[in-house]
């Protein structure tokens, strides 16, 4: 199992005991803007959900640009983050509504 798998791991179980990520975590997450979840469908017909939106702090993308996630492990709406498979993100903003989405 790789260290990326393990950490995710730890994070979930962390997160299904009522825990936050931790303050540095957060502070050093990028942030999605004007974002929204949306469904995505695989090349095997498997379906997850994923964060659109305009990322800023990302060490991989330019400040602005409009990015999709890795599939979302756990969101916190009410405190503005969420974690998916690759990282944890700072939701800024509101989410845009999606019709029937359930969000």
């Amino acid at each position: 199992m790789t260290i990326e798998a393990k950490r995710l791991i730890l994070d979930f179980e962390s997160y299904l005991a009522g825990d936050q990520p931790h303050e540095f975590d957060l502070a050093a997450a990028p942030v999605l803007d004007n974002w929204e979840a949306v469904v995505s469908v695989g090349l095997d017909g498997t379906r997850s959900i994923v964060i659109c939106g305009d990322v800023a702090g990302h060490p991989h993308k330019r400040d602005g640009e409009r990015v999709t996630t890795s599939p979302v492990v756990w969101i916190d709406r009410n405190n503005g983050w969420c974690r998916t498979r690759n990282r944890l993100y700072r939701l800024d903003g509101q989410m845009i509504p999606i019709d029937g989405s359930g969000f």
